[in-house]
């Protein structure tokens, strides 16, 4: 649980410490972070629907695992979190580059934190100790707690970077 919201809250405190969002910081703030929230709960349940019954740490890498993991749920996922920055696009005052980039970059990273909180509740049903090895545990909350979060946000902020600077950015 603290590997999914420990980095997703310190952007979304950094962003709102810096003032990013000019003058209207609770409001996009919160829309942000929601929509993050909500897709990434979406696609968590999404992912739970098509993960194979008997996958654990390691799931089978069998076609059908890696076009639904590997591809499809990645690429939904990246298309549904870049909606809600995209929607602040209409506005003339976030007409600086930037914007979109954090814009995107927020919520990103709260997508990560609550897929990964919603698809990992199956293994959390199973009690604080995990299973097995530890270093394979610890190999995959480094992984989903640290660096799909800052993959995620950099690819989608990105993403509404590059559709800030076509769009919107003077």
């Amino acid at each position: 649980i603290a590997a999914a919201v420990v980095v997703p809250l310190l952007v979304v405190l950094y962003l709102r410490e810096v003032n990013v969002y000019e003058d209207e910081p609770l409001r996009v703030l919160g829309l942000t972070a929601v929509w993050g929230a909500l897709v990434g709960v979406g696609v968590g349940f999404l992912a739970d629907a098509v993960r194979s019954r008997d996958a654990t740490l390691a799931s089978p890498t069998t076609g059908r695992e890696v076009l639904w993991h590997g591809v499809l749920i990645p690429l939904i996922g990246f298309a549904a979190v870049l909606v809600g920055p995209v929607a602040l696009l209409r506005y003339r005052k976030f007409n600086e580059l930037l914007d979109g980039v954090t814009f995107g970059g927020a919520a990103a990273v709260v997508f990560a934190g609550a897929e990964l909180l919603t698809h990992s509740s199956t293994f959390l049903a199973a009690g604080l100790e995990p299973a097995g090895l530890v270093t394979p545990w610890t190999v995959r909350l480094l992984t989903l707690g640290i660096a799909v979060p800052v993959l995620a946000a950099a690819a989608v902020g990105s993403a509404a970077g590059a559709l800030w600077l076509r769009f919107r950015a003077p």
